[in-house]
C-alpha cells in the first residue's frame, strides 16, 4: 500500500492530518487526525484500511 497521505491533507473538508501513526500493519495505513468540525475534541485516529485482496491463497490460508 503506497497511498500514504501527506501531513496536512484535509480528508473531506473535515479531518486533517497531523501525523503518520504506521504503515507496516497488514490491514492499512494510521493517522492522527484533527476533526475540524470540533476543534476542542480531542484528537482523532484514522485508519486508511487496505483494498480486499482477490487472492485464493490468501483466503485459503484462514
Amino acid at each position: 500500500m503506497n497511498n500514504i497521505l501527506r501531513i496536512g491533507t484535509l480528508l473531506r473538508e473535515r479531518y486533517k492530518i497531523i501525523d503518520l501513526l504506521s504503515h507496516h500493519t497488514g490491514f492499512g495505513i494510521t493517522y492522527k487526525v484533527k476533526d475540524l468540525n470540533h476543534p476542542n475534541q480531542p484528537i482523532r485516529i484514522l485508519k486508511q484500511l487496505k483494498k480486499p485482496t482477490a487472492s485464493k491463497r490468501m483466503f485459503e490460508k484462514f
